[in-house]
Formats: structure tokens, sequence, C-alpha cells
């Protein structure tokens, strides 16, 4: 249980941890769940531009191939 809960532990990277009054932690906590998900809707558009271009080089290569077949004679 709790003794006290004007003051809270929370970790602020790198195994680090300090001691904050919980409106601070809190506001912390807050700025962090922001930053945190900007970088993964950054991550998200620079996976979908990946995807994009995967499908782009992957049709290049099928046209290649296609173009090497060998036409079966009639």
């Amino acid at each position: 249980t709790l003794t006290s809960t004007d003051k809270v532990v929370i970790g602020i990277g790198a195994g680090v941890s300090v001691e904050k009054k919980t409106e601070d932690a809190k506001v912390f906590l807050e700025k962090r769940k922001e930053e945190l998900t900007k970088y993964f809707e950054q991550m998200n558009n620079a996976f979908a531009k990946l995807a994009e271009e995967m499908q782009k080089i992957e049709m290049t290569v099928q046209k290649q191939q296609q173009s090497r077949v060998p036409m079966s004679a009639e």
C-alpha cells in the first residue's frame, strides 16, 4: 500500500528513476505519452512508405521476369 500519495517514483529513461510530486509526474507522463504517440505515427508513416516502395519494386521485378520468359512456339 502507498503510505504517501503526494510523491511518486517514475522512470525517466536509461534505467534512471526519480521522485516527483504526483502532479508533476502526471504532467511528465502526459508529455511523454504525446511524444511517443507522435513517434509512433511517424514510424507508421515511414512503414507505409516502405511498404509502398516494396510493392513498386516487386511489380518492377515481376515485369522484368515476365519479359524474360520465352514465348512458347505455336
